[in-house]
């Protein structure tokens, strides 16, 4: 009885296999993203950032949110979104990001917030280390800036796939390892075409392990890479905080290097904690987190 009166009265559908699995979805995704954004909003209200910790909401859940800030004009939502962002969990601060985006796109009540949007106007001249840039639906971490050749040195502020650094446990450098291949072809013709036309390549020296002697082979030019042992200590400041890295659900997850760890099967990673780790994992585990890195061209004013 109950099973019939849902499915009749309400806004769902069964999607169960049995008469008995008693399974039901919403019976349009509007429905689910109008709820979706009620709750995104009840957080906001609630000052309860954790529940913003998932994969970035669809383009009509944002619209729907913006419409209800609209209502009220927002500003206590607004402030606190901004005063979340400003924290380190990376998924709830993409979250922002999207919304921030959407609302300019479509007029909605905007967040304040201290990132950049290159579609916007940043150039060579205005940013800096340290400030964030959303492209390509992700946010990514400016590392370097080069003013005279009017470029940005940027990297994923999250993990954006699990892949292993080769497919075989094998002595390998980055040069000929597969994930540097994914990255290069495949992550890059993921990327909207926009943002893919800003990336330059980037010549990279991969120097042998400093504390094994592993040797890192013969240098490379790369579109989308990883980032050394050298690099990760150079430009995180040594601090272990600015090196952690999380999922697309907010937890903290370990990330490669393209460095070689103690052996030539191994490969250097960022734990968990954003302790660096020299000696590094398998080649082959597949669990391994890839955070890109990458040159891109910068507008001059």
């Amino acid at each position: 009885k109950l099973n019939e009166a849902l499915r009749n009265a309400t806004f769902l559908s069964r999607v169960d296999k049995t008469a008995n699995d008693g399974a039901f979805r919403f019976a349009h995704t509007s429905l689910q993203e109008f709820f979706l954004s009620e709750y995104l909003l009840r957080a906001l209200r609630d000052d309860a950032p954790e529940r913003w910790a998932m994969r970035v909401p669809s383009r009509e859940t944002l619209d729907f949110l913006g419409q209800s800030l609209a209502e009220t004009g927002g500003r206590q939502e607004l402030a606190t979104m901004a005063r979340w962002f400003r924290g380190d969990n990376q998924a709830v601060n993409t979250d922002i990001l999207a919304y921030r985006w959407q609302a300019s796109w479509k007029g909605w009540p905007q967040v304040d917030l201290p990132v950049l949007f290159v579609d916007e106007g940043a150039t060579s001249e205005t940013i800096a280390p340290g400030e964030k840039v959303l492209l390509g639906g992700n946010v990514w971490r400016v590392l370097e800036v080069k003013e005279k050749a009017g470029t940005a040195l940027l990297l994923s502020e999250r993990v954006v796939a699990y892949r292993a650094y080769h497919a075989e446990f094998t002595e390998i450098t980055w040069e000929k390892c597969t994930l540097r291949d994914w990255l290069n072809h495949d992550f890059v013709r993921s990327l909207p075409a926009d943002f893919a036309d800003l990336i330059v390549e980037t010549p990279n020296e991969n120097v042998d392990n400093p504390t094994y002697g592993t040797s890192g082979g013969r240098s490379t030019r790369d579109k989308v890479f990883l980032l050394s042992l050298e690099e990760v200590e150079r430009y995180s400041t040594n601090s272990k905080a600015s090196r952690v890295a999380t999922r697309h659900d907010g937890d903290t997850w370990w990330w490669w290097l393209r460095s070689p760890g103690g052996g030539g099967s191994l490969a250097a990673l960022v734990s968990y904690d954003g302790t660096v780790y020299d000696f590094g994992d398998n080649v082959t585990d597949a669990a391994g987190g890839v955070r890109p890195a990458l040159t891109i061209r910068i507008p001059r004013s």
